[in-house]
């Protein structure tokens, strides 16, 4: 193949833990039991200007005027923004929205995962939401730079912007976590593996 077509990828995803929690996930959905009164939103990656994680943050802000609705905001992540924001929701006293700082190791991020009822992308974010739906949990994001249509092409969760998605919470009264095991199926490892093997095979013969 030649050294020159070889490249290291540090942005990627060890979907051997998923296999090891594939159970759990499973199971965590089966007990899900969604509360329309009181929405968990979880928000995982970088804390920059580029992700719109200010933008996200002003949308929970104004949801939570909406009357016998809460809606809560976890945030984990570090950036260049991480303590703007920080001091931006102090400064305008925004309830029920918490950061967590960068938390890279998948176990301990798993119980923000099974504890959320949806993670929001208001930004670009591919391997986020492979990430999401190997936890098991619903991604609703914006169309950014098209790889989230590679993941979330069967079901009708990207939208055009957060203006979208923001009128799509203020109705929100059901999550339906159906597809989530099928899709779960397809983004693993195996999974790929398995598609590339074949498509090289009938490429050769």
């Amino acid at each position: 193949m030649g050294a020159e077509n070889c490249y290291t990828l540090l942005n990627t995803i060890n979907t051997d833990y998923f296999k090891g929690i594939i159970k759990e996930v499973h199971e965590n959905n089966s007990n899900y039991i969604f509360n329309p009164k009181s929405i968990k939103i979880l928000y995982v990656g970088a804390i920059e200007k580029r992700k719109n994680i200010k933008q996200l943050i002003d949308m929970v802000a104004r949801l939570n005027h909406i009357e016998d609705k809460i809606f809560f905001l976890e945030i984990i992540g570090d950036g260049d923004q991480y303590d703007t924001l920080i001091d931006y929701v102090k400064r305008n006293e925004y309830k029920n929205i918490n950061f967590y700082g960068a938390i890279s190791d998948l176990e301990s991020l798993k119980p923000f995962y099974f504890s959320s009822d949806v993670l929001i992308l208001p930004g670009d974010g591919g391997l986020a939401i492979v990430q999401s739906l190997l936890f098991g949990l619903p991604v609703l994001c914006i169309l950014a730079d098209g790889t989230e249509q590679d993941y979330l092409n069967d079901i009708q969760t990207i939208f055009n912007n957060l203006d979208e998605i923001e009128k799509y919470l203020y109705v929100l009264n059901k999550i339906d976590r159906i597809d989530i095991k099928e899709i779960i199926g397809r983004l693993s490892s195996d999974r790929w593996i398995n598609n590339f093997l074949h498509i090289t095979s009938e490429n050769l013969s």
